[in-house]
């Protein structure tokens, strides 16, 4: 390997671990109580050392947001290349994503359990301004349109519904997250039940 080689991985490997401090402090002590230098002193490196990499903690959170979204996304794209009919999709999808959340649950804390933050309106990537939980959200829309057009779930309001189905599936995924103490039963039929009894209370034959 040479010199350029070791350096890009030594900076990306330092990336990784400003990314992975951060992650864990939010969660110990809520974005709003964590500052750069705090962050700064848990990975033993200067608040000028994390300026290198990010401008400031917004964008510092952007990044872990983006980190959450684009592993989901690899989940998601593998089930989607299955060819499933929309509500088996659909079922599978919302199956995984509860795992995903058992899988990195510092990360889903962060992401979806914190206050979000009102510096955070959008994320800057490749010079774009963008919103990852939304674009995710409208994979979900897209996949509830998709199942009342065939006739697999009652005939109603998409964006309600998309909607009703995240809150739910979020619910499930924060309680199994963050109640480690309650005697769940055995956790992959728990998460099963869970999405089966959603999807034929909105009508869909699962």
């Amino acid at each position: 390997m040479g010199v350029v080689e070791r350096r890009a991985r030594e900076k990306e490997e330092l990336r990784g671990r400003i990314l992975a401090a951060a992650t864990e402090l939010f969660v110990q002590e809520g974005f709003a109580n964590v500052s750069i230098r705090k962050i700064a002193e848990k990975i033993e490196y200067s608040p000028t050392t994390i300026y290198l990499y990010f401008k400031d903690k917004a964008e510092l959170m952007g990044s872990i947001c983006y980190q959450v979204f684009d592993e989901l996304a690899v989940s998601l794209n593998e089930i989607a290349a299955k060819g499933l009919p929309p509500v088996d999709r659909l079922r599978a999808s919302l199956i995984r994503f509860v795992e995903f959340a058992l899988e990195h649950p510092d990360h889903y804390t962060v992401v979806f359990c914190l206050p979000e933050p009102v510096e955070l309106t959008s994320i800057l990537r490749d010079g774009v301004h963008r919103d990852p939980g939304m674009e995710m959200f409208d994979r979900l829309r897209t996949t509830v349109a998709e199942c009342m057009s065939r006739g697999d779930m009652m005939n109603d309001d998409v964006e309600a519904v998309s909607q009703q189905i995240f809150t739910m599936s979020h619910g499930v995924a924060a309680a199994l997250v963050n109640m480690k103490t309650f005697p769940w039963i055995d956790k992959p039929t728990l998460i099963g039940r869970s999405v089966d009894s959603l999807l034929r209370g909105l009508g869909a034959a699962v």
